[in-house]
């Protein structure tokens, strides 16, 4: 049990603490070939220049009809400029990671998320939006943020209860941990409540951060603030 996952089982059981938020992962090696995508994507910000396959339209890239009038035709090259967000949601409904995702599901955390209902479905949606997809940097994921659920008398014990979800959520990280090769581990924490050391003027977010080895803290730097592959 690493040091900085008890330090955050030990501030989620505050009282002032309201939950964990998204958690982000940034791996060594690739969660998804970049290769297996339908269309190449050439560079990256908030409007994403793409090149697609043969035969993939903008109406197979769009999730509505409105996302598909903001698909546009690049006016000086071949292919396609493209809002990230449009972007990430097809990532979000197509690439998959199946050790994460199975690692995610079979979790305590994340039974009460993924339940399905008598008609089958669940209050956390499609398995593969539980993770999130930044474009253009396929070692970089972003978990679902693990439910702290208090006032919900039907949610079980590990989102309901505080020593219980603090546990859950260290024993996730640490699973997380093993079960990829990391250089960087970031996870929110929320304060509905002035803390102490903090101002008193609302609420304020935390971020604990775990090192999986020497080139952990290079991880991000080496990216430029936010991890991002070079353009080539």
């Amino acid at each position: 049990m690493s040091r900085p996952w008890r330090d955050v089982a030990r501030l989620l059981r505050d009282p002032a603490c309201s939950g964990a938020g998204p958690i982000q992962l940034l791996a060594k090696d690739d969660f998804y070939d970049e290769e297996d995508l339908p269309f190449l994507l050439l560079g990256g910000g908030s409007v994403v220049h793409i090149v697609p396959d043969a035969g993939f339209r903008k109406e197979s890239l769009a999730g509505s009809e409105d996302e598909r009038l903001l698909i546009v035709d690049c006016p000086d090259d071949e292919g396609w400029l493209v809002p990230e967000d449009i972007v990430a949601d097809w990532l979000a409904r197509h690439v998959s990671c199946p050790p994460l995702e199975d690692l995610i599901l079979s979790h305590p955390l994340y039974e009460y998320l993924t339940a399905p209902d008598e008609e089958g479905r669940s209050r956390g949606g499609h398995r593969g939006e539980l993770v999130q997809w930044a474009p253009g940097i396929p070692n970089l994921a972003s978990v679902y943020a693990p439910e702290w659920l208090p006032d919900d008398p039907d949610a079980p014990a590990v989102n309901r209860e505080r020593e219980a979800y603090s546990m859950a959520v260290q024993d996730l990280l640490e699973q997380l941990e093993r079960s990829f090769d990391l250089l960087e581990l970031e996870l929110g924490l929320r304060f509905a409540e002035p803390h102490p050391g903090k101002d008193a003027e609302g609420a304020t977010e935390r971020s604990a951060e775990g090192e999986a080895g020497p080139e952990a803290r290079r991880g991000r730097a080496a990216r430029g603030g936010r991890p991002r592959r070079p353009v080539e």
